[in-house]
């Protein structure tokens, strides 16, 4: 098992962080638990998606807690 980890990615542009926002907004909004995934190739962001989706989350209203 492997110890390394993705470094959490720098601030997001303002454009960027537009897009992050409406995307947690969605999330915090639906009224339900649920799952975000994002699909792509191979560097394309998404663990920075996710990141940053999380950082979000985290500081909206509610409980976020991980997943077994």
């Amino acid at each position: 098992m492997s110890t390394w980890s993705q470094p959490v990615p720098p601030p997001a542009s303002a454009p960027r962080r537009v897009v992050i926002d409406r995307i947690v907004d969605s999330i915090l909004t639906s009224g339900c638990r649920g799952r975000v995934c994002s699909d792509g190739l191979t560097a394309a962001g998404k663990t920075s998606l996710g990141h940053e989706l999380a950082l979000g989350v985290a500081a909206g209203p509610g409980h976020v807690s991980g997943f077994p």
